[in-house]
C-alpha cells in the first residue's frame, strides 16, 4: 500500500519521490489476498519444481545456482547440435549485432506475488520476499532522466501492482523526458 505522507513538505531536492512513504506489511498483503492462503498450501502439497529449487538456491547460493543454470542450459543446447549464438552468427558470415542506445528500459520490482504460476520464469509467489528498495527506485528515476532515448518502462516482476514503489515509480516514469505514455480509449 502507498501512502501519501502530508505531515510536512520535504524539499524539491527529493525529486519526484518527495512525499511517498511504503506502507506494506506482510500482514496487509496476507488478509488483503484471497489467493495467498491456496497458493501456499498447493505450494506444499505439490512440491515439485519449488521444493528442488528451493533446496538448490539453500544449497548453492544464487550466484552459483545461476552459473550452473547456464552450464546446464548450454550443456541440454550442445546436445541437441544447436550453437551459441556468437557461432551461429560466424556461421552465417553476419557480424556482431551493433550497440545503439536503448529504447526500452526493464524494471523488475520484486518477486512478490499473490499467486505462484508454475510457468513463472522468476518464480514469484507468495512466500518471495524479494523486493525493490525506494533508493533503488531513486535511482533508476535519475537514469531514466539521463537517458532521453528511452521511451517505453517496463515494469514487472511478481506482481508489480503490489510493490509500495510502483506508484511512485510509474508517476516518475511519466515524468521522465522522451517517455510517451501508451493511451488507451
Amino acid at each position: 500500500m502507498l501512502a501519501r505522507a502530508t505531515s510536512r513538505a520535504r524539499p524539491a531536492a527529493a525529486g519526484r519521490l518527495a512525499g511517498w512513504r511504503m506502507v506494506c506489511s506482510a500482514a496487509a498483503r496476507e488478509h488483503a489476498e484471497s489467493l495467498i492462503p491456496e497458493t501456499l498450501r498447493e505450494m506444499d502439497e505439490v512440491g515439485g519444481d519449488f521444493a528442488v529449487n528451493a533446496k538448490q538456491l539453500r544449497e548453492l547460493g544464487r550466484e552459483r545456482l545461476t552459473i550452473d543454470e547456464r552450464k546446464r542450459r548450454r550443456r541440454a543446447l550442445d546436445s541437441l547440435g544447436i550453437e551459441s549464438f556468437n557461432s551461429s552468427m560466424v556461421t552465417r558470415g553476419l557480424d556482431a549485432p551493433l550497440k545503439a542506445s536503448p529504447s526500452t528500459l526493464q524494471v523488475n520490482v520484486g518477486l512478490y506475488c499473490n499467486q505462484a504460476c508454475t510457468h513463472c520464469h522468476v518464480e514469484s509467489s507468495p512466500r518471495r520476499t524479494e523486493t525493490m528498495s525506494i533508493e533503488t527506485v531513486a535511482q533508476i528515476l535519475r537514469v531514466l532522466d539521463a537517458s532521453p532515448d528511452v521511451k517505453t518502462v517496463d515494469i514487472t516482476g511478481g506482481a508489480p501492482e503490489m510493490h509500495g514503489a510502483f506508484r511512485p515509480l510509474v508517476e516518475g516514469a511519466l515524468a521522465a523526458p522522451g517517455l510517451r505514455a501508451p493511451l488507451s480509449p
